[in-house]
């Protein structure tokens, strides 16, 4: 997700010419901290700076929050699966 965010700044795809002066320039690591465990994630980084993650943005550790966002999408999707499913057995 981190590297479509980058793509999406940039506007073209990973190994993609471009005649922008603004490329990729690698990526750092990054430990966030979750209910569940710390985590390291790679974080793309662009030459002149001014990429900016909106997912996990810069200087942000904590993701308790976006977690229980995933948790809370995932279970509605799974809950919305259990009620197509239900209904395909009594068709």
């Amino acid at each position: 997700m981190l590297e479509a965010e980058m793509t999406q700044h940039l506007g073209y795809d990973p190994y993609e010419h471009s005649e922008s002066t603004n490329a990729r320039n690698g990526r750092k690591r990054k430990t966030i901290l979750s209910k569940y465990a710390d985590t390291e994630i790679k974080v793309s980084q662009d030459k002149e700076g001014t990429f900016e993650p909106q997912i996990v943005k810069k200087r942000q550790k904590d993701i308790s929050d976006i977690e229980d966002k995933i948790i809370s999408m995932y279970a509605i999707g799974k809950g919305i699966m259990m009620l197509f499913m239900e209904q395909k057995l009594f068709l």
